[in-house]
């Protein structure tokens, strides 16, 4: 089914490394030159590059991992000409250290990678830090997109609401139905509401690789990725893949973004998300999200 939407996806969550194919420390199968090579567009991601650059088929970013600093968004918004995206932190983000050094899976996984002090929105009487303030406008100002990243759910339901009344032109709640950072159902209802009375879309983000490479028993397919989408409505969701891993030789797993979308947006389609559904949240939505038609 997916093939027929080509080219018109746009994947808003695709991992790339610099030219060596390394992002702090971890090995990536892209780098910027190679994506041209995708179906279609894409959002590169870093966790650990300074930014993403645009690319013939990319739209550039950059991600908070060295804190939030308006400096470096305002810095980076002149390298971009097209719509961009801001994620918030991600391995060095406070939540997804407390994650990791928990679970043995987790800590497998980004073994080797490469952070700095862990990034809180919130001090430590639990109110946004004025740097993150500060950074929300810069955001706005550059007229960029904020992702949450692998903040916490009370982290995102507080920055998503500031960012919302600053007027961030949209806004991506990453990866929901991770288990690191999962939004509930009524949590992602209420941020999306509370955008639509000011103006702001807000999407919830379901990635493919949360399910592919899913620890085992960690998700169930029906409660945590099917029954969300269904009830805070395709047209308030965004599918992507979440990809750009390397994948083992002897691996039966979907490697490239095409790839983990497919298997995913198949599995979605059996379990009763409809054909209309699955093209808003991988063709109509992100494009509404970059503003843009490709």
């Amino acid at each position: 089914m997916l093939r027929e939407f080509e080219p018109h996806i746009i994947d808003t969550h695709v991992h790339i490394g610099n030219d060596l194919h390394r992002d702090g420390g971890l090995d990536r199968q892209y780098n910027l030159r190679d994506l041209p090579q995708s179906p279609f567009s894409v959002v590169g991601k870093s966790h650990f590059l300074s930014f993403v650059p645009e690319g013939i088929n990319n739209f550039g970013s950059m991600t908070l991992n060295e804190g939030f600093n308006a400096e470096n968004v305002y810095v980076t918004a002149k390298e971009m000409s097209n719509p961009w995206v801001v994620w918030g932190p991600t391995l060095n983000a406070s939540a997804h250290i407390e994650a990791t050094a928990s679970d043995q899976a987790w800590k497998k996984l980004f073994e080797g990678a490469w952070c700095n002090e862990s990034v809180s929105v919130l001090d430590e009487k639990g109110n946004l830090r004025v740097q993150a303030i500060e950074t929300l406008e810069a955001i706005k100002e550059s007229n960029a997109i904020f992702a949450t990243g692998h903040l916490s759910s009370r982290e995102v339901m507080k920055i998503v609401d500031k960012a919302i009344d600053i007027g961030v032109r949209s806004i991506v709640l990453t990866h929901v139905s991770s288990r690191h950072n999962r939004l509930s159902i009524d949590e992602q209802k209420e941020l999306i509401q509370i955008g639509e009375q000011k103006g702001v879309s807000v999407y919830a983000e379901h990635c493919a690789i949360t399910w592919i490479d899913g620890k085992p028993d960690a998700y169930n397919f029906k409660d945590d990725f099917v029954k969300p989408i269904q009830q805070v409505g395709p047209e308030h969701c965004i599918l992507s893949s979440d990809c750009g891993r390397i994948v083992p030789f002897d691996s039966n797993k979907p490697v490239t973004p095409f790839d983990c979308l497919s298997l995913f947006t198949n599995l979605l389609q059996d379990y009763g998300i409809t054909r209309n559904g699955i093209y808003q949240m991988v063709v109509s939505n992100p494009q509404k999200l970059l503003g843009t038609l490709v």
